[in-house]
């Protein structure tokens, strides 16, 4: 079964890559192969039926670390290699009991199947952890500091950051129903201008 009683300490590190682009996913091999790291990554089974890529990346680590230890080395990676763009990584990954590790391919895509690797040094499972702790009271200390503190809000950043509010915005809210009015402006209105 795939639950916490039932894995034992790991000493792999396993990325969900479910959605990204192929420049951003070579962009993190390449940043992965500059600071020598050890890896092995493959399509998985929805490569070629989903859009963009569709990956598994195995990396082995200095040393085994537990389940309960495993997310913040998860998460610290995911800072370091993919800015933490966990829309593009299965955040079940994050739990070691959650793993899905087979190499597979449907017989009408298997063209589509890839494979990369890279020897080098493994990963310092302490390093991830410090990075990602690192991190973690980095956003605390953002959003713990006064209201006051905070920049004004800018209606322009915020519509070229959102697309929906973009498109509000770039229509003067022309033909878009009711609750959009309200989502737009309930945001808008606490901006500056």
């Amino acid at each position: 079964m795939r639950s916490k009683q039932n894995v034992t300490p790991a000493n792999l590190l396993v990325i969900d890559i479910d959605g990204m682009p192929k420049a951003s996913f070579d962009s993190a091999l390449n940043k992965m192969n500059d600071d020598g790291i050890t890896y092995i990554a493959y399509t998985t089974f929805s490569q070629g039926v989903k859009p963009d890529m569709r990956v598994r990346l195995v990396l082995p680590l200095d040393h085994e670390i537990s389940a309960e230890e495993y997310p913040a080395a998860w998460h610290g990676f995911d800072e370091l290699y993919f800015d933490g763009q966990i829309g593009e990584l299965d955040p079940s990954g994050a739990k070691l009991c959650q793993h899905q590790a087979t190499w597979s391919s449907h017989l009408d895509r298997v063209n589509l199947a890839e494979w990369w690797e890279h020897k080098a040094e493994v990963v310092s499972v302490d390093s991830l952890v410090t990075h990602a702790i690192e991190k973690i009271e980095f956003v605390k200390k953002v959003f713990t500091k006064e209201r006051t503190n905070y920049p004004t809000s800018d209606a322009n950043m915020v519509a070229d950051a959102c697309k929906q509010i973009g498109h509000f915005r770039d229509t003067r809210g022309a033909d878009q129903p009711e609750p959009y009015w309200f989502d737009s402006l309930g945001i808008v209105g606490h901006c500056e201008d």
